[in-house]
């Protein structure tokens, strides 16, 4: 469940967002994750086309923020994807979209950890 909203500022310059303040999430399992102030992200890395972008761009920001988080730390990869699906049932992002976005994660994150 997450414990705080996300509250991000964007900046131009860089074309991302900077979290404004920690955003938190406690796993079912009763693990925290805390994305800390000031992380920069994109909010969600969604491939520009042009259906798909549609369709899924803006879905997932805040499990994505998460997720994106897990990713950059080198946090085990199948948990981190597990985290992300769960995240995304608890932000009530519909069950087509959910696994259609952890899908593509599972096919292509691993371009992340190169």
């Amino acid at each position: 469940m997450f414990l705080t909203s996300l509250n991000v500022k964007y900046k131009v310059e860089d074309n991302r967002w900077v979290l404004s303040r920690a955003l938190l999430y406690r796993t079912k399992g009763g693990w925290e994750v805390e994305v800390p102030k000031g992380y920069s992200t994109d909010l969600d890395s969604v491939p520009r086309i042009p259906f798909v972008y549609a369709w899924l761009k803006g879905q997932a920001t805040k499990s994505a923020v998460v997720h994106d988080w897990l990713y950059d730390q080198k946090y085990n990869r199948r948990r981190a994807d597990k985290i992300l699906l769960e995240a995304m049932k608890d932000e009530g992002i519909p069950r087509s979209k959910r696994w259609a976005i952890y899908l593509g994660v599972r096919a292509f994150g691993w371009i992340a950890y190169l």
